[in-house]
């Protein structure tokens, strides 16, 4: 099979390698959709102080069973899944409490464990998979692992019926934040970006708010109208040193921070305006596996609309393009989606 590994920072190596064969209780699938994340892009950058390269990178994705081990009985030769991508041991302290994302033996698919979705076939664990509903689309199932973000956020933030919300950056997981948090029922909704077309979109999607906080006019007219410090819950999409300093200045007096951005190097926060204020800074690491089940119910039922979010959809061959072009964006591309059937169809002909 080939697979399109992460060989170097900013530079990706297509590899032809063995196709892996299903053990005991396993699948081999066939990706057939991989979204790019923005954890992958850390990591493509270099910026990631953990994981870095060489690795195979991707862990949004969905395909085929093509093939199960012994002992399977929960999927079938044919069946269209998505993955979850994270593993945990099931045994520490923190997997037998019901905080399995924060396991102490996590491995991360795409990242810290050896197989990522940039490939044609990956075998996981059964219990790693989910069936696809019959009316969605690949295209609509790789933002389930995504949504599932925004509903585990969502979550810790707790109580949110009529509650003033104010959500910075508007890239994927904000967007979905910002539809998830509607199914709640919160009060007003604010997002922040620094690109007009994303918060063009977040107005779509039910925002009642948006600011562009590059333009420094728009915020001091934001200030000027005591909208500062109005809301219940922040959730920070972004998390480096600019966004926390605004949502402590945007959350009112004893209130919730919501940290869901994963940062790219040490942020600096004021511990005297979080302890003067008595502030509720809370973190949200990926989610569990109910969290999963509950955002592929809110796709399926339209609850949630991932469509828009998709930006672009590139033959995998173009992997490298696609992430050179992401990155010559500026932001504009809000989900970019990598097609194995395509390049399959290449590789046939």
């Amino acid at each position: 099979m080939q697979q399109m590994k992460l060989v170097d920072k900013g530079k990706f190596k297509l590899e032809e390698v063995p196709t892996p064969e299903p053990r005991q209780g396993e699948v081999l699938l066939e990706i057939k959709r991989a979204g790019i994340c923005g954890s992958d892009l850390h990591i493509y950058r270099g910026e990631n102080p953990v994981i870095q390269a060489p690795v195979l990178l991707g862990h949004e994705a969905v395909g085929i069973v093509a093939e199960t081990g012994s002992k399977v009985k929960s999927f079938k030769v044919g069946q269209r899944v998505a993955i979850i991508p994270y593993v945990a041991c099931g045994k520490c302290i923190y997997c037998q409490s019901g905080h399995s994302n924060v396991c102490e033996n996590l491995l991360a698919i795409g990242g810290m464990a050896e197989n990522g979705a940039f490939a044609q076939y990956m075998v996981l664990p059964e219990d790693l998979v989910v069936d696809i509903p019959a009316k969605m689309s690949l295209e609509q199932a790789v933002l389930i692992e995504p949504t599932t973000v925004a509903v585990h956020a969502v979550k810790r933030a707790q109580n949110l019926l009529g509650r003033s919300v104010a959500i910075l950056g508007a890239g994927t997981i904000g967007l979905l934040v910002l539809q998830v948090a509607k199914i709640y029922e919160v009060g007003e909704v604010l997002i922040t970006d620094v690109v007009e077309e994303k918060l063009e979109l977040a107005a779509k999607l039910g925002a009642d708010l948006t600011v562009d906080v590059s333009k420094k006019d728009r915020l001091k007219l934001f200030d000027k109208e005591k909208k500062f410090g109005r809301f219940d819950v922040v959730f920070d999409c972004v998390v480096n040193a600019a966004t926390i300093k605004l949502a402590f200045n945007l959350v009112k007096r004893a209130q919730k921070v919501v940290a869901v951005g994963t940062p790219s190097g040490e942020v600096a926060i004021s511990f005297i305006h979080l302890i003067c204020n008595e502030l509720n800074l809370l973190g949200a690491y990926l989610y569990l596996k109910q969290d999963f089940l509950e955002a592929r119910q809110l796709i399926e039922k339209g609850k949630v609309d991932v469509s828009p979010l998709i930006s672009k959809e590139f033959p995998f061959a173009d992997t490298a393009k696609a992430f050179q072009e992401i990155e010559e964006s500026k932001g504009k591309l809000v989900k970019v989606i990598l097609n194995m059937e395509e390049q399959a169809s290449q590789t046939n002909r």
